[in-house]
This record gives C-alpha cells, sequence and structure tokens, in this order.
C-alpha cells in the first residue's frame, strides 16, 4: 500500500463511512430497549447506556426531521466538512506539521503475511496533503 491508497483508504473507511454512519442514524434511529428486571448492575448498567444512546438519536433524529431540505443538505455539508477536517488534522499529525509535536510517525501496512511496507516514507508527498488531493478529485465527479 503506498500513500495515495492509504489515503483512499482513510477517506472512504473514516470520512465517508462516518457521514453514511451519521445519516443512517438520523434517519433510523436506535429505539430504547426495555431494562430487563436484574440484580446484575453490570447487565443495568449496560441496558442504562445503551437506551440513553438510543434516547439522544432518537431527539437527534426529530430535530433533523424538521429541517426543510435546504437545511439538510448543508447540515450534510457541514458534517462532511467536519469529517474531512478530523481526518486532515490525523494526517497532519502523522506528518509532524501543524501541531505541537514536530516530529514524524513511520505508519506501517502490514498484509496478510506479515511483510510491513512504509506508507509515508520521507521526502515524498505528505499525507495530508495527499487526502486534499484525493478529497478535491471525488468533488470533481
Amino acid at each position: 500500500m503506498d500513500s495515495r491508497e492509504f489515503v483512499r483508504f482513510l477517506k472512504h473507511e473514516t470520512i465517508d463511512e462516518t457521514v453514511r454512519i451519521v445519516l443512517k442514524r438520523l434517519e433510523s434511529p436506535r429505539l430504547p430497549q426495555p431494562v430487563p428486571q436484574s440484580v446484575d448492575d453490570v447487565q443495568t448498567g449496560i441496558s442504562n447506556f445503551y437506551n440513553s444512546g438510543a434516547l439522544e438519536e432518537q431527539k437527534q433524529a426529530a430535530w433533523f426531521r424538521t429541517l426543510n431540505e435546504e437545511q439538510q443538505g448543508k447540515f450534510v455539508e457541514i458534517l462532511q466538512d467536519c469529517a474531512e477536517l478530523s481526518a486532515f488534522s490525523f494526517c497532519t499529525l502523522i506528518d509532524g506539521v501543524g501541531c505541537d509535536y514536530e516530529e514524524t510517525f513511520d505508519l506501517f501496512a502490514i498484509d496478510a503475511k506479515g511483510r510491513r511496507t512504509l506508507v509515508n516514507p520521507q521526502n515524498s508527498d505528505m499525507l495530508h496533503d495527499l487526502l486534499s488531493e484525493v478529497c478535491a478529485e471525488e468533488l470533481e465527479r
């Protein structure tokens, strides 16, 4: 896996997938489940945690449905921008720019046979630059 393949993978699996999951939750939020009558505090805690998340998804979905089509579209754009900025910031961290830690990290891809490939060799394109390019290319499509 080279640098460009990595950022395409990163975009698909983090940016695009995050936006898809959030939109799916807004369109079809989880329903709270009855809390079982249990003396097990751990099970009760898990059920309460799940239900509080489900209730929050219900509230967010109800809010989203109050928006008109244009407003929903704008929200999706903001969500996309937020996901891209998060991945971009992660890449600047790996590249060693734009943060307090001004060293680089070596990022290796390890295949099923245990072979390691350095994804971000020194003196090559920085990951954040490549991610910007990949995002721009996909916008043009």
